[in-house]
């Protein structure tokens, strides 16, 4: 898992996690219990577990964004740096790990889940965070930030001031509910500077998990030149180390070859049919059981193996996958119910183990 790379890499040459040496694996892996030789599709499922490891509730690096705890749904999957852990010497290099994962991440195509907001990816870019960027995590907040703005002047000793149930001082909660201090000063807040309260509570709100992403910022940097990620938005960072959460199905088809089959028989026409028809979340568990990945490339980046659909198989069996090679040997089903059923079981089935490399 996560403890167990981050102790055998952090103190490796980080040129190892820059130095791409068979299509897109930059070392290999083996999973105990498992059988599987490494050519690239066990590399893939060995990253993509050590990413889904940093999201799970028992490793607390990352938690849920406020909205999360809300049960907003705006970002509800997002996850942001635990703010408790600012002051621990051994989270700050860990989350440096975490930013050389994603440097390789982006250096080898492999397009791993990191699910974090835009202030979070922004923070990573160097640019400024706005109240915009906190709704995306935080929406109850933002909205309460909001009303302060919005509020009258005749209305504000009723709704922040002496006449209100709670008086407005130069504190704000921050992304774990603790109370930070926004301004030296123990009165309350008066209307005229409303604006500067609001304002210094958005630039606290960023700089709390300042610690955290200057160590995923200065990770990627060892592994991606800090002047080549400038050339980028957020928005292509996000991409070009994540991939696209949804799918391209015009590119995806043009990065497919096929063998006993052409793109015109009606088994590879039925197959394109059930994977439109798929929800993302189980297009994404098919390209983690034929590749050991979640998201394909974004268009326009390479892919360094093409999609292969070969004709093999009894049609009582599920198809098999290679996800060294991106291969799936599919057997010529009679019906699109019956090759749904199939594929979807065989990702089911599959997804959470090298069962065919």
């Amino acid at each position: 898992g996560n403890a167990r790379a981050f102790k055998d890499l952090k103190n490796r040459p980080s040129v190892i996690l820059r130095s791409v040496w068979d299509g897109d694996r930059v070392f290999q892996v083996s999973f105990r219990g498992e059988s599987g030789s490494d050519a690239g599709g066990v590399f893939r499922e060995g990253m993509q577990r050590i990413v889904e490891d940093l999201f799970m509730d028992y490793f607390d690096l990352f938690v849920p964004c406020p909205n999360n705890k809300h049960e907003i749904n705006l970002n509800r999957e997002k996850f942001i740096p635990n703010p408790t852990h600012s002051g621990s010497n051994l989270a700050m290099e860990m989350y440096e790990f975490v930013g050389k994962v994603m440097g390789a991440s982006l250096r080898t195509n492999l397009a791993l889940p990191f699910h974090f907001p835009s202030y979070v990816w922004k923070g990573i870019a160097g640019l400024e965070v706005g109240q915009d960027d906190l709704a995306e995590a935080d929406s109850l907040f933002e909205k309460w930030l909001r009303d302060i703005l919005e509020c009258e002047e005749e209305m504000w000793e009723w709704s922040y001031g002496s006449e209100a149930e709670e008086l407005l001082k130069w504190t704000c909660t921050g992304a774990d509910g603790t109370v930070l201090t926004v301004k030296d000063d123990p009165g309350p807040v008066p209307f005229q500077k409303r604006r500067e309260y609001v304002k210094k509570v958005i630039e606290l709100r960023s700089e709390e998990l300042k610690p955290a992403i200057d160590c995923i910022k200065r990770g990627m940097y060892l592994v991606v030149p800090e002047r080549a990620l400038n050339l980028y938005t957020w928005r292509e960072v996000e991409v070009l180390v994540c991939g696209n959460p949804t799918f391209d199905m015009a590119d995806w088809k043009n990065h497919t070859h096929y063998s006993g089959y052409s793109s015109d028989d009606d088994v590879i026409k039925t197959f394109w049919r059930v994977m439109e028809s798929l929800t993302d979340e189980e297009k994404s568990m098919f390209v983690r059981f034929v590749w050991g990945r979640s998201r394909l490339p974004a268009r326009g980046q390479a892919w360094t193996t093409n999609f292969h659909i070969t004709k093999r198989g009894n049609v009582n069996a599920l198809p098999q996958a290679h996800t060294c090679f991106n291969s799936l040997e599919l057997p010529p089903y009679g019906s699109e119910k019956l090759l749904r059923e199939k594929i979807l079981l065989a990702c089911h089935y599959g997804v959470v183990g090298i069962l065919n490399t």
